[in-house]
C-alpha cells in the first residue's frame, strides 16, 4: 500500500514539474491583452478619423 502511495506521489509530482501546456497559456494570455488593447483604442481612433473627415468637408464647403 505504502508503495503506491509514493508512486502516485511520484507520478503527481512529475505531472506538476512539466512546462508542455504553459505556451499554450502564455499565448492565450498574450492575445487577450493585446485584443483588450486593441478594442480600447478603437474608439480614439474613430474619433480622430470622425474628427478629420469633418475637417475635411468643412474645408471644401468653405472653398466651394
Amino acid at each position: 500500500m505504502r508503495n503506491g502511495v509514493l508512486e502516485l506521489w511520484a507520478r503527481m509530482r512529475e505531472r506538476l514539474m512539466q512546462e508542455n501546456g504553459q505556451d499554450l497559456v502564455e499565448y492565450a494570455l498574450a492575445f487577450t491583452m493585446i485584443a483588450l488593447a486593441t478594442t480600447a483604442s478603437m474608439n480614439s481612433l474613430a474619433m480622430g478619423i470622425n474628427n478629420e473627415f469633418i475637417h475635411v468637408s468643412s474645408t471644401i464647403v468653405t472653398y466651394v
